[in-house]
């Protein structure tokens, strides 16, 4: 893998993992039609990494906040993450079992196109500013573990349940991303671990291209969550929706010609 291969991938981490337009079912697509192939654990960690450093780094405020309380009466956010984690957990092991050969670009491309859906669903929603509870905070988790199938977008099938849910978009969004913190991170420790169990993922990678794909990776992710937080503010979240379509379409196309 050289260079340009690393580049783009990392580009495309960045952007595709926090915008709502799914960075797996992305990653299939390109590796498809590029015949760029990220099958290589180490750069998978790392360039996961780079995307959870650029999260911590956005919300550094929320999640002091989250630990400097801990009573449950003063702080239950902290306490309805760890619930919908759990059910991520739950739902995601479950899918993987069940969706084994969701990585298909057919499959892909119809994952895509609902995924464009429940964007646009969310228009016709009013909004509304109701609290956040743990029946609203399991179903987010609950997404978020179905969201494990490439096409369906983990921030964009979250942010939509928390919309659909009734509380604002701003705290949709904001949920979204914290839980994705321990969603990301359990994902590292798990190509670390099979990263351990197969070696030979470390061998032939240039220490310079890994650093770089790292900060891309980084600072295109920290840009996508100051784009996203925009959008979502100014609801215009939907307009993802039509993109999805679109790219779930071109991409059936071009599968089958």
């Amino acid at each position: 893998m050289n260079f340009l291969d690393i580049a783009v991938l990392a580009l495309l981490q960045g952007i595709a993992e926090f915008l709502p337009i799914s960075s797996s079912g992305h990653l299939v697509i390109v590796e498809h039609f590029l015949k760029i192939s990220d099958n290589n654990l180490f750069i998978n960690m790392v360039l996961h990494s780079g995307t959870l450093f650029s999260v911590i780094l956005f919300f550094r405020k929320e999640i002091f906040s989250l630990f400097k309380n801990l009573s449950y009466k003063k702080n239950p956010t902290l306490y309805y993450l760890a619930g919908a984690t759990f059910m991520t957990g739950i739902a995601g092991i479950l899918i993987k079992k069940i969706y084994a050969e969701a990585s298909q670009i057919f499959v892909v491309a119809v994952f895509l196109f609902i995924n464009g859906l429940i964007l646009i669903l969310t228009r016709f929603l009013k909004e509304k500013d109701e609290k956040l509870n743990w029946k609203k905070s399991l179903f987010i988790g609950l997404i978020q573990g179905i969201a494990v199938l490439p096409g369906i977008s983990r921030s964009g099938s979250t942010i939509s349940a928390g919309i659909f849910s009734k509380i604002s978009k701003e705290k949709a969004f904001e949920f979204s991303f914290l839980l994705s913190i321990p969603a990301v991170l359990g994902a590292s420790i798990l190509e670390f671990y099979e990263m351990y169990k197969n070696p030979v993922s470390l061998l032939k990678i240039s220490p310079v291209f890994l650093t770089a794909g790292f900060f891309i990776s980084f600072f295109s992710g920290f840009a996508a969550l100051m784009l996203l937080k925009k959008i979502v503010l100014k609801s215009k979240f939907h307009y993802f929706g039509y993109y999805c379509i679109f790219a779930s379409i071109i991409t059936l196309i071009g599968a089958l010609l």
